[in-house]
C-alpha cells in the first residue's frame, strides 16, 4: 500500500479505535492527533479538480471526528478511572465483610 497522508491517517484512526477499546486513552489521543495531522496534510495536498465536494467534506468530517476525540478521551479516561476506583473499594469492603463473618 502506498504511504500517503490519507492512508497514514486511516492507519492511525484504526489504531486509535483499538487503543480506546483497550482503555489506553493516552495512546489513543496520540493516535487521534496523528490521524488529524495526516488528514490535514491530505486535504492540503489533494488536487481540488480531482475531488468532489462530497469527498472533501468527508475528509473534513473525519478530521473533526479526530479533533473531537482528542477532547473527549481525557473525560472518558477520568470516568473509567473513577469507576475502577469505585469497584476496587467495593471489592475491599466485601473482603472485609467476608473476613468479619469468618471470624464470628
Amino acid at each position: 500500500m502506498e504511504k500517503t497522508p490519507l492512508n497514514t491517517a486511516h492507519f492511525y484512526a484504526r489504531q486509535a479505535d483499538k487503543l480506546t477499546k483497550q482503555k489506553r486513552f493516552d495512546d489513543a489521543i496520540v493516535s487521534h492527533r496523528n490521524a488529524a495531522t495526516n488528514l490535514e496534510e491530505a486535504i492540503r495536498l489533494i488536487p481540488k479538480q480531482t475531488v468532489t465536494a462530497v469527498g472533501i467534506e468527508s475528509l473534513q468530517l473525519q478530521l473533526r471526528h479526530h479533533l473531537a476525540q482528542i477532547k473527549v478521551l481525557p473525560i472518558r479516561k477520568e470516568i473509567y478511572l473513577r469507576e475502577l476506583e469505585r469497584l476496587r473499594r467495593e471489592a475491599e469492603e466485601r473482603e472485609r465483610e467476608s473476613r468479619q463473618e469468618d471470624s464470628i
